[in-house]
């Protein structure tokens, strides 16, 4: 996975970890933990992009991207 800043530029890298299924989950779910370090600041917006061909792409605020951030597939 990669975050780019608000001009595209790939301003870090990470990977996700093994997916967990919850037990409980209602609807088929895995979620997938990861952390993302050093991500630069001063970007008014960050996109996250998962995956070899990118099918998940998210953006954020900074402040979104300080807080814990949860993909469900």
């Amino acid at each position: 996975m990669v975050v780019e800043d608000a001009e595209g530029e790939i301003v870090a890298r990470s990977t996700l970890s093994v997916g967990e299924s919850p037990s409980d989950a209602g609807l088929r779910q895995c979620i997938f933990p990861f952390i993302v370090e050093g991500v630069p600041e001063g970007s008014t917006t960050y996109t996250v992009r998962i995956g070899a061909d990118a099918r998940l792409v998210e953006q954020y605020s900074p402040d979104e991207l300080a807080a814990p951030i949860r993909f469900i597939v």
